[in-house]
């Protein structure tokens, strides 16, 4: 399977899915208006991704994405669902939220994502200047 990679723009951010490592990235900014165009493709690839996967395999999240609208929220939610789904399949899977120390709001988020997460490991990481 090929790695998936989107470079990103003042709008969108950067996906960095490695399928030989497991770790799967998200950095920047996310303030799509529509965001089906944008992450449509990152959903497919990650639900082909993630079915392949085994009991002896490990998927590793990092979401370094402190600004975002509704609408991006809404497909993080999705993205958390797949990979909720995939660790009650028993996958090892973490999340790492990646927050800047001075960045309550973010945390905040972070931590209302978690919220509805029972079976993947969510991973809280405060960025020091």
């Amino acid at each position: 399977m090929k790695n998936l990679e989107i470079t990103a723009t003042k709008n969108s951010p950067q996906i960095n899915f490695s399928a030989s490592t497991g770790i799967l990235s998200i950095t920047g900014e996310s303030y799509l208006e529509d965001v089906t165009p944008f992450y449509e493709p990152v959903l497919n690839w990650l639900n082909e991704y993630l079915e392949d996967l085994d009991e002896e395999d490990v998927a590793i999240f990092n979401m370094d994405v402190a600004n975002f609208n509704s609408s991006s929220s809404e497909a993080f939610v999705n993205i958390f669902d797949m990979l909720e789904d995939c660790a009650q399949a028993d996958i090892d899977v973490t999340i790492n939220w990646f927050f800047d120390e001075d960045d309550e709001l973010s945390q905040e988020r972070g931590e209302e994502f978690a919220e509805d997460l029972e079976d993947v490991t969510f991973v809280f990481v405060k960025k020091t200047k």
